[in-house]
């Protein structure tokens, strides 16, 4: 069917319907007038204070209850009536004003008597809402609902009207959730065409988490496909560089039919942390499941030659012999490879947490500034290298007192963090962003076997 003729008999059902609807009008303004806040179970008794307060000033009357969310659990709620007159207009500023506050995990109006969830709307017309509330009654067509929807949420985006579009895109996921087109391109709006318009690199962190949380949402309805563990991973691996994240998501996704690439991808996954070890273990997977692969055989072949001698040294803690045998297989031919220099930080790094807890710390410091230096190198020849940015960033803020530096920036060039880095430091893995702890790393003993 034609997307013409599909739109046409969704649109001829929902007025086959209509008059049916008229009795319910009422109990359906009843609900669709409320505005809802629901809470993850670590929220705290100040999230709900604070979420009533910020309604309050905005002259709505709030009220603490309890209801289920799409999974049947029971969440706590704070809920207030919205005027019918504000309804398509001022709902955003509602949104605004709670959609942050921690512990929030949903920000929804519910549009009948039998609970039907919007999650987190934010500016719907009438128009809209009409179609998802009569869709919702009508239960049998809510996938042709779903269809003119994401229509009209692909619409929105073509003719410019973008911010219209992901409010669409999670209401065509709520009328059919095993809709897995929408949830990655929801996903992908939020993490990337959105994050990229925020003001500052949080709230650009913000957006990425917000897409990554959404696609997550989708797994339950989608766990025998392969996509949305796969869109996680590559948001994880990506946006947020937090690689053994993105390696974990990536395997989830092999239990299922899946691409070829998907074992490369953990492998180059693991190469970025770095760890050598399991880097070549998956090159191997992928090797022994497919046959004749050139990249995999190809990244084998480097690994071997490059950097295998110089993590065998590393992993016996033979810090020097590493860094000399990284300069020996590597160094003189290629030098701004970006897992050499990733590796050769990282050997910079694991030498300062020695001589810190050997006591030396004016030699720990100096290591931090040669690992430093190193990343620098690293963001300074691949402006696309946000791991080698963020661990700029973070040494130079824990270090730059000690280095004898004006202010955290004084040596870090302009525009290092102009790519949307989340400023705070929980953003990145452990492993990433934590001075005080080696680099961890998995075995190949735990990993599956191929």
């Amino acid at each position: 069917m034609t997307d013409g003729r599909q739109r046409l008999v969704a649109w001829i059902l929902i007025g086959i319907a209509f008059v049916g609807l008229i009795p319910l009008q009422g109990s359906i303004d009843r609900y669709r007038n409320t505005f809802r806040v629901s809470f993850y179970d670590y929220a705290t008794d100040d999230a709900l204070r604070q979420v009533e307060q910020e309604l309050a000033k905005r002259g709505l009357q709030p009220r603490r209850t309890t209801g289920r969310n799409a999974e049947g659990q029971e969440v706590r709620l704070v809920e207030a009536a919205v005027p019918p007159k504000e309804w398509g207009k001022d709902l955003f500023t509602y949104v605004a004003a709670v959609n942050r506050i921690k512990g929030v995990s949903n920000v929804l109006p519910s549009l009948n008597d039998v609970g039907m969830p919007l999650d987190k709307i934010q500016d719907l017309n009438m128009q809209d809402v009409g179609i998802v509330v009569m869709a919702a009654l009508l239960g049998g067509f809510r996938r042709s609902a779903a269809n003119v929807l994401w229509l009209q949420s692909d619409a929105n985006w073509y003719e410019g009207r973008h911010y219209r579009t992901v409010p669409l895109g999670r209401l065509v996921t709520t009328l059919d959730p095993q809709f897995v087109e929408a949830w990655t391109v929801t996903t992908w709006h939020l993490a990337y065409n959105m994050s990229v318009e925020e003001k500052s690199a949080d709230q650009a962190a913000e957006r990425i988490r917000e897409g990554i949380q959404f696609c997550e949402k989708g797994l339950p309805w989608n766990s025998t496909r392969y996509e949305l563990y796969q869109e996680v991973g590559w948001t994880y691996y990506d946006k947020l560089q937090n690689y053994a994240r993105a390696a974990e998501y990536f395997k989830l996704a092999l239990d299922h039919p899946h691409p070829t690439f998907l074992e490369r991808a953990i492998a180059h996954a693991y190469e970025r942390i770095p760890d050598i070890e399991s880097a070549l273990f998956w090159y191997n997977v992928s090797l022994k499941k497919y046959g004749y692969d050139p990249v995999a055989q190809g990244a084998v072949i480097t690994i071997q030659q490059r950097y295998l001698r110089a993590w065998q040294a590393f992993k016996q803690g033979e810090l020097d012999l590493a860094l000399r045998r990284l300069k020996e297989d590597w160094q003189s031919d290629d030098p701004f490879d970006t897992i050499g220099l990733h590796f050769k930080a990282r050997i910079f790094e694991a030498k300062a947490i020695k001589a810190a807890k050997d006591g030396d710390q004016e030699a720990a410091e100096g290591f931090y500034q040669q690992a430093f230096q190193t990343w620098l190198d690293a963001a300074g020849h691949n402006a696309s290298n946000r791991l080698a940015r963020r661990r700029v960033l973070t040494l130079s803020e824990n270090f730059w007192k000690q280095w004898g530096w004006k202010t955290a920036q004084d040596k870090v060039p302009a525009g290092m963090n102009d790519v949307g880095l989340p400023e705070r430091r929980n953003e990145l893995a452990t492993s990433h962003d934590d001075r005080a702890a080696e680099p961890q790393v998995d075995s190949a003993e735990q990993q599956p076997s191929p």
